[in-house]
């Protein structure tokens, strides 16, 4: 499952791994660091929709994975937005994933 989402998609895309960011969310400074983004771009070179990938090394049993997913939801939304911002994107068009690296596990956040 891991191997499969952190694949290279398919198309034109553009990887970042490891990528600080700083932007203004509702009024408040958020600085943060996208583990890795996947930014799919038309002809042009112009961003179409991205989809970040942060990791989560906490060893975690399978089952535990969902009650985990609803703890990050709210940061996840924080680097969907900044990303938009960044991108020039409407957030719908950036998905966010969790990869609970311990069970091996992807969860999209939505």
């Amino acid at each position: 499952e891991v191997r499969r989402a952190l694949s290279r998609p398919e198309g034109e895309v553009e990887l970042w791994r490891e990528r600080p960011f700083e932007a203004v969310i509702e009024g408040r400074w958020v600085s943060g660091v996208f583990d890795r983004v996947a930014i799919l771009k038309d002809g042009t070179g112009r961003a179409l929709r991205a989809t970040i990938f942060d990791y989560k090394t906490e060893e975690i049993p399978p089952e535990e994975v969902p009650r985990a997913s609803e703890r990050y939801r709210a940061q996840m939304g924080l680097y969907r937005t900044a990303l938009a911002q960044l991108l020039g994107l409407e957030p719908e068009a950036i998905s966010t994933k969790l990869v609970f690296t311990h069970p091996g596990v992807v969860r999209e956040v939505s």
